[in-house]
C-alpha cells in the first residue's frame, strides 16, 4: 500500500521545505536511548500540484502539521492516510486490516492533522 501512495501520487520534482519544533518520540534501541522526528514530510510538485508524503510515527497521537507554500496559492486539499486499528495491525492470508483510505477534498487552512501511526499523501491544489 505504501509503494502505491507514492507511486501514483507523489509528484516528479522534490522540493526543499523547512521546518522548525517538529515534535518527537524518545524511546530505548538496543539499551541505548533514542530520539527521532515523530513526523517525516517529503514536498512533491508537478502538473500544477503538490503531493506531501508525511509519516506520523506516533503510535498513540494525532500529529498536526502547518504548511506554508509560498510560491502558490493553495485553496484545497485531500487526504489518502494508510493505517490500520492499531499498531499490531497487518495484512495476510484470511486477514486484511490496514488499507488507505481517502478523504474528500476540503478547504486548505494551513494546518491538517495526521492521524497515529499512519501513512499519508496530502495532495494540494
Amino acid at each position: 500500500y505504501v509503494f502505491d501512495l507514492y507511486a501514483n501520487l507523489l509528484k516528479e520534482n522534490v522540493l526543499n521545505i523547512w521546518s522548525e519544533d517538529v515534535p518527537k518520540l524518545c524511546g530505548t534501541d538496543r539499551g541505548a536511548r533514542k530520539t527521532v522526528d515523530a513526523v517525516d514530510i517529503v514536498v512533491t510538485y508537478g502538473e500544477g500540484c503538490y503531493a506531501i508524503a508525511a509519516v506520523n510515527k506516533d503510535p498513540e497521537k494525532a500529529q498536526t502539521i502547518d504548511l506554508s507554500i509560498v510560491e502558490d496559492e493553495v485553496s484545497e486539499y485531500r487526504i489518502h492516510t494508510l493505517n490500520g486499528p492499531s499498531v499490531d495491525s497487518y495484512n495476510d492470508i484470511g486477514r486484511d486490516e490496514v488499507g488507505i483510505k481517502t478523504g474528500e477534498w476540503q478547504n486548505f487552512t494551513g494546518s491538517i492533522s495526521l492521524e497515529a501511526h499512519s501513512v499519508n499523501v496530502i495532495e494540494l491544489r
